[in-house]
């Protein structure tokens, strides 16, 4: 459902005008022609998506051999005058912010500029795959044992999120919003920068999310943290098992071993992460995964495992003995304990990551 770039009202996707304020819903972005360029560089090629908060292109990169990208295109046409320059403004802090993430689950923001009097356009990774949501579309629900790879993988890419300085909440996180490359990984593509441009905007606290996923506290008073993904992550998990979309009945999920086969397990993790109030979910990603896995959360936050791999390497000229688990958790390297710098989303198949050990 397209929303109202002036009232931010949602409307049937065939309406040519707004349900609500009657303002024509034809002059909003997405209208780019094929071969557009943008910024004497980009060159567009598709649109690949239309939503109520933008559209996103494909396009090539001529600076870069043509190298294939995805833009965003935004408007601010819904934001006031008296919002407009603070609008501007956050967004462009947003974005320099984004720049600054390196993950391999993550597309890379490489650029963001302003056309027009009221156009802004996030340049990103293009990134192959399909979204979940057109995968359960296809295939209906989910079995267990794919969705719980797909889960160890996003509460590794949130957990990165949230460890930074300030926190990074996604804010938006869906099936829509995560894409399944050819290989199995998972990515997520959209960090609903464009929020900044919605009417009204006063705060964070400002109306943002998909209906259904989004939990209550974007919806009020409250101020959103790393808890508000924790909820988006469970009614994404429970739309995979059970293909019922949240949209239809918001904040009421019965449990998916009603509905499909599943681990009592996992049935639990999910069901606390959907709590309504955010003191009762877990409280953090690595929480989370350690729910859904099995294991035992410490109170030092970390999890921990029985059996490790070992590894050896050389460390400034020095012989260290490296212990890593295979998901999200610590790592020691000698006698000191460190933060992880790998992770698995299939079992067995480590990844490097992020060192906090810089000679590593």
């Amino acid at each position: 459902m397209p929303y109202c770039q002036y009232c931010g009202a949602e409307n049937p996707d065939d309406a040519v005008f707004c349900v609500k304020c009657n303002r024509s819903l034809t002059e909003k972005t997405g209208q780019l022609a094929p071969d557009t360029v943008l910024e004497g560089r980009y060159i567009i090629i598709k649109v690949l998506g239309r939503g109520g908060m933008g559209a996103v292109y494909k396009a090539l990169d001529q600076r870069l051999n043509n190298k294939p990208v995805a833009i965003k295109e935004m408007s601010t046409k819904a934001v006031g005058a008296e919002n407009l320059q603070a609008a501007i403004a956050a967004f462009k802090k947003e974005a320099s912010m984004l720049i600054g993430l390196e993950h391999p689950a993550l597309p890379r923001i490489t650029d963001f500029f302003g056309s027009g009097e009221d156009r802004w356009y996030l340049v990103m990774d293009y990134i192959e795959g399909e979204t979940l949501k057109a995968i359960v579309e296809k295939r209906g629900p989910i079995p267990e044992a794919e969705v719980l790879n797909w889960a160890r993988q996003l509460c590794e890419i949130l957990d990165y999120l949230h460890s930074q300085n300030p926190p990074v909440i996604f804010r938006d996180l869906k099936p829509a919003n995560i894409m399944l490359t050819p290989k199995g990984d998972i990515k997520l593509i959209d960090f609903g920068i464009a929020r900044h441009f919605r009417p009204g905007l006063t705060s964070d606290t400002t109306l943002y999310g998909s209906v259904g996923f989004a939990p209550p506290e974007q919806y009020g008073e409250h101020q959103t943290d790393v808890r508000s993904d924790i909820y988006a992550l469970g009614a994404t998990l429970h739309y995979l098992l059970t293909g019922i979309d949240p949209k239809k009945n918001p904040f009421t999920f019965d449990p998916p071993g009603k509905i499909v086969s599943v681990s009592p397990r996992f049935e639990s993790a999910i069901m606390k992460a959907l709590e309504l109030k955010p003191e009762n979910r877990p409280a953090s990603a690595k929480e989370m995964l350690a729910l859904i896995s099995g294991f035992p959360y410490g109170q030092d936050g970390l999890v921990h495992l029985a059996n490790f791999i070992v590894h050896q390497m050389i460390i400034k000229n020095k012989l260290y003995t490296v212990t890593y688990t295979p998901f999200p958790g610590f790592l020691e390297v000698g006698n000191e304990r460190v933060q992880a710098f790998c992770y698995c989303g299939n079992w067995g198949a480590v990844r490097k990551r992020q060192s906090y050990i810089s000679s590593l």
